[in-house]
């Protein structure tokens, strides 16, 4: 649940990634920090653009198929 385009997310390896309870269901969400590209416009560009930190949410993968229509990513880059 980020409001980025998801292809432009990139999780921090070395920052901790914490649980948080969700009233849905038992099993909790994540919280991770990471950097998002600020001028994506797909995966293939000819320049290195600029980013900024952020807290990024995820939850289990087994939840998408309960939930509206959204776009949806398995892995992220590190």
């Amino acid at each position: 649940d980020n409001p980025y385009a998801l292809n432009a997310l990139k999780v921090l390896i070395d920052a901790p990634v914490r649980p948080v309870a969700n009233k849905d269901y038992l099993f909790p969400d994540f919280v991770a920090e990471g950097i998002v590209d600020d001028e994506f416009e797909g995966l293939y560009r000819k320049y290195a653009p600029s980013c900024k930190r952020v807290k990024l949410h995820f939850k289990p993968y087994w939840t998408f198929a309960n939930r509206e229509e959204c776009d949806m990513i398995v892995w992220t880059r590190d």
